[in-house]
């Protein structure tokens, strides 16, 4: 019998449904990491991006400083060398210093020019860390510094905005210290972190502290149970690599490994507790699933906390070569992280982080050649999502479709299956006459589907059925 009715709320429902598969998989495109634009050199150290313009600053281990004036588009070369830079930082939008081999980059002027300041040594400048505006600390040594063979004269400080320099070693012992992180807690104590392949030979055990702003360092004892009741007591936790160190809300982190590579993973701690007698530093979890090989679990080789509040980290295991994992969350002691790799691509160093003034995250792979961006608000590179005024017909579609519209130049177009998977992707078609036809393929089984045309600022998603005659 013919029940009207019930083919309505059918209908209903169909459309419903299609209307909420739409808004999902448009979030979760606009959750993916977009390319900020083509950069002309590779081995990216260091990023940074300005709150009050849309100016990006990159160093590289090989073709000096390269600024961007619109936001990634286009770059020049600023520092006029060909100097190796190990890494960039910035006190304000103004104020920059990146870290060359045997001396320190200045900027005043957003990156636009740059003075030199020598150290005492010719060796690479490979971490800075702000004191406050006047008193800097630079940890000299880098792997990637070939002409010392890695090796670095330890710490050195400035108390006149990076015209002199100091060198502050005092309780770390004797040889050649590579500082390998650095990091300044806000009440004004100094983690550093050194690679030592004489670890456990010499007594030095990787994590140390400054109180008294790099006049003397002590090392930190670092007790800890790791997961499944693995327990690593101070005087067996001899510590070969401390890879990066990050303070946030009170709680220092640092990703360390052991000297014989039979250890590797994340340990963190309150900076008020890190010099209590008997304190125990835990393990810092970034899932509760781990694929665990011996003691190595995943490390968080850097930590960034953008304006809306959520943490970044690259993710690597100690044993792998690769980081390719980003995770996001709004609290930083939880183990439920989100994975964020859609649209990047894989690096071989740690992924770093910098946010714009409109809430744009930029992020690199360290010594890499790609600069990607997605928003911390939600939709990512893309300024008016659903916006793009398109039509298409016929509906339902038989072997083409006709997409019309304000569209640019150049569009890319994507077919989905309803639940998102991707089926066909066609970049950088040329549209005549505000239109193009769109051949659909034979293997395209009958049914609905979703149709993503996007440009460089827009993008729309509509559904589509396929009727075959």
């Amino acid at each position: 019998m013919f029940q009207p009715v019930n083919i309505f709320k059918k209908t209903f429902f169909i459309f419903i449904f299609i209307f909420i598969l739409l808004f999902k998989v448009h979030s979760l495109k606009a959750q993916n990491w977009q390319p900020a634009g083509t950069f002309p050199s590779s081995l990216i150290t260091g990023i940074y991006a300005c709150k009050t313009s849309p100016v990006i600053i990159i160093s590289t281990l090989k073709n000096g400083i390269f600024k961007s004036y619109d936001s990634g588009k286009s770059w020049m070369n600023v520092s006029n060398n060909e100097d190796s830079l190990f890494t960039l930082v910035a006190y304000t939008d103004q104020y920059l210093l990146a870290g060359g081999k045997g001396k320190v980059y200045k900027s005043i002027d957003s990156g636009s020019t740059w003075t030199v300041s020598p150290i005492p040594y010719r060796v690479a400048v490979g971490k800075i860390a702000f004191h406050n505006a006047y008193k800097i600390v630079i940890g000299t040594g880098s792997v990637w510094d070939f002409e010392n063979l890695g090796k670095g004269n330890g710490i050195l400080i400035s108390t006149d905005s990076a015209e002199t320099w100091v060198q502050r070693n005092t309780g770390f012992g004797k040889g050649n210290l590579v500082i390998q992180s650095l990091a300044v807690a806000p009440d004004g104590s100094i983690f550093a972190g050194i690679h030592d392949e004489n670890t456990g030979l010499n007594g030095r055990f990787g994590v140390f502290l400054s109180s008294n702003e790099g006049e003397s360092w002590q090392r930190l004892i670092i007790n800890t149970d790791a997961p499944y009741s693995v327990k690593y007591s101070d005087d067996k936790l001899r510590i070969n690599n401390v890879f990066n160190i990050a303070i946030e809300d009170g709680i220092v982190l640092a990703a360390i490994n052991g000297v014989y590579r039979n250890f590797g993973f994340t340990v963190k701690c309150k900076v008020s507790d890190v010099t209590k007698q008997n304190n125990k530093w835990a393990v810092h979890w970034v899932e509760d699933s781990l694929a665990l090989t011996g003691s190595f679990y995943k490390q968080t080789n850097s930590l960034y906390k953008d304006s809306q509040g959520s943490y970044w980290a690259s993710i690597s295991l100690p044993e792998s070569e690769t980081f390719n994992n980003i995770y996001s969350d709004k609290n930083l002691v939880s183990r439920s992280w989100n994975i964020s790799t859609e649209g990047l691509l894989e690096s071989f160093g740690r992924f770093m982080f910098t946010e714009d003034g409109n809430g744009n995250l930029y992020t690199a792979g360290y010594l890499g050649n790609q600069l990607f961006k997605r928003s911390v608000h939600g939709p990512l590179s893309i300024k008016n999502p659903d916006h793009l005024d398109i039509s298409i017909y016929p509906q339902p579609a038989s072997h083409s479709l006709t997409i019309k519209g304000s569209l640019s130049k150049s569009i890319n177009i994507r077919i989905l299956s309803i639940t998102g998977v991707e089926i066909i992707k066609k970049e950088h078609e040329t549209v005549n006459c505000e239109t193009l036809t769109l051949q659909l393929p034979p293997m395209l089984q009958e049914g609905i589907y979703l149709l993503e045309v996007s440009d460089e600022t827009t993008q729309s998603i509509k559904p589509i059925i396929l009727n075959r005659d």
